[in-house]
């Protein structure tokens, strides 16, 4: 809100009368009182401990891509790379979850969004096969990283 003045500059006597009697309203170091202390601040981000929604959630992909990745790889397939790649994906979701880091929900965040566009450049290949089994992970993902019921 911007303070009006009078032509001269100067504060008119009404704003000055009302800047004294709101002065005289407030309590604090005017009348020898000391202010009181901020409130403390609300902690965010760095929760301690594991977060067991993402770490359940990245497992669930992790662990059966890696699979069928070194399944893949034993047999001599040319397109083992492929699943191996897609659950390096959730290596740093697992490592996130596991341990108390500052940017948890970031990286759990950036972990979903690759996971639905893993998805969405799938869908041709494989209809929704990959669709609808990464559906309970990606969930588990993005309630662990605060895109749904954040608290």
């Amino acid at each position: 809100m911007a303070r009006r003045h009078r032509p001269g500059g100067r504060p008119s006597g009404r704003a000055q009368q009302r800047r004294r009697r709101e002065k005289r309203a407030r309590p604090g170091l005017d009348e020898g009182t000391a202010a009181l202390p901020p409130p403390p601040a609300k902690r965010t981000e760095t929760t301690p401990g594991i977060s067991w929604l993402g770490l359940i959630g990245a497992l669930m992909v992790f662990v059966p891509m890696a699979a069928l990745g070194i399944e893949f790889l034993l047999d001599g397939r040319a397109l083992a790379a492929v699943p191996l790649a897609m659950s390096a994906i959730y290596l740093p979701a697992i490592w996130a979850s596991a341990r108390t880091t500052a940017r948890r929900r970031a990286v759990l965040r950036g972990v979903v969004a690759a996971t639905i566009a893993m998805v969405f450049v799938s869908l041709p290949f494989l209809g929704p096969t990959l669709a609808v089994t990464l559906v309970p992970a990606t969930a588990l993902l993005a309630v662990a990283s605060g895109l749904v019921f954040e608290r």
